[in-house]
């Protein structure tokens, strides 16, 4: 899943902001394996090891910080769905998943860092029609790596792995290094957008489809309904 919208609506949107997994009108879906726009990685980042979020003082008064990650989140998607992709992430659902990225104190630094890359970067579409910064992708992973550390959703760990490990299987040339998959994966479903229950079911049908690759993705057979069913879910959770 590499894009430049947080969630999918990429996946992340959050979520993304944008989708990371991109649903074909006869069921396949396009894996959120950080091939999507919302992280921005065309550029093929591989060090999905991520920002190290421990040991910083959380301050008392912290309604400067969030004023100031609402303007920083109110660009970055202004950004996002000013590019004008069609698979590009709606105003709304991009939000949701930025107030998710910056929601920690600690991951401050990371986050900063990504909105300030892509705020000098010229987006553009990629092959899937999402917003895609290249230079961005390593510290995209960075900031989602710091949140996952943060706050990790304990029910789609293992998910997420067996996920991971069928995408590395099918050996697609397009699909992101296992590190960087599962660090997608769990920024995709964690708990902050409310829709983790969706995104466990969208898993659970990868993990019993038949995978093959599709330009060079990983394509679930027969997941569409589930990914729609998790973009829906995102797109109600933001309002949208």
């Amino acid at each position: 899943m590499r894009s430049l919208s947080l969630i999918a609506v990429a996946p992340l949107f959050l979520l993304l902001p944008a989708c990371i997994i991109v649903a074909d009108d006869d069921g396949t879906t396009t894996a959120a394996d950080g091939s999507a726009a919302t992280d921005g990685t065309d550029g093929g980042a591989t060090d999905g090891d991520g920002a190290d979020c421990g040991g910083a003082d959380v301050p008392d008064d912290t309604a400067g910080d969030t004023a100031d990650a609402t303007e920083r989140c109110d660009a970055f998607c202004t950004d996002l769905v000013e590019a004008e992709c069609e698979s590009g992430p709606t105003m709304a659902g991009c939000l949701l998943t930025c107030e998710s990225l910056t929601s920690a104190a600690t991951c401050d630094a990371s986050a900063s860092a990504y909105f300030d890359c892509v705020d000098a970067a010229t987006l553009t579409c990629n092959g899937l029609d999402e917003p895609a910064a290249p230079e961005c992708g390593l510290l995209y992973l960075e900031a989602i790596g710091c949140a996952v550390t943060e706050s990790p959703n304990p029910d789609i760990v293992e998910p997420c792995a067996d996920y991971c490990d069928t995408i590395a299987a099918a050996e697609c040339p397009n699909s992101a290094a296992l590190e960087d998959c599962n660090t997608n994966c769990l920024w995709l479903g964690n708990t902050g957008t409310g829709c983790d229950d969706e995104w466990s079911g969208y898993l659970a049908c990868f993990d019993e489809a038949q995978v093959s690759c599709v330009l060079g993705y990983a394509v679930a057979e027969g997941c569409g309904p589930d990914f729609a069913t998790y973009s829906e879910c995102i797109n109600a959770s933001a309002g949208g």
